[in-house]
């Protein structure tokens, strides 16, 4: 019987949003104000983070009393290691798709802004 696991909905929904969004401002050319930066920078990490601490509270794992702090400092590293301490070494999958939905919406606004001066800027 498999253990229960924090479902990853919160995510994708975080991650979509944010990335909807970023790709928005990118394609429009405009730079985004602090406030949405920041929530297109921050939030998918936070929802990632929550999500893990879901997922150990779900597991009833024992686990560091600060590891949301850690995981907030040291993201790129502790995630994946989570995935894969929990879920074994074939979780490679999900804990890189952790990691890219942290690492989208930002992707999403510099593709934006590049397609933005390359392509709609030039035909000015």
């Amino acid at each position: 019987m498999s253990q229960p696991a924090a479902p990853l909905k919160p995510v994708y929904v975080t991650t979509v949003t944010c990335g909807v969004v970023a790709a928005a401002y990118g394609l429009a050319g405009v730079r985004p104000s602090v406030l949405p930066l920041v929530l297109i920078e921050v939030a998918p990490l936070v929802s990632v983070v929550l999500w893990a601490q879901n997922d150990a509270r779900a597991r009833r794992l024992g686990i560091v009393q600060d590891f949301g702090l850690f995981a907030y400092v040291l993201w790129f590293a502790l995630i994946p290691w989570y995935v894969i301490k929990t879920r074994g070494t074939r979780a490679w999958r999900t804990a890189l798709g952790l990691v890219g939905a942290t690492l989208a919406p930002i992707a999403l606004l510099v593709m934006g802004m590049v397609w933005h001066a390359v392509f709609v800027a030039k035909f000015r």
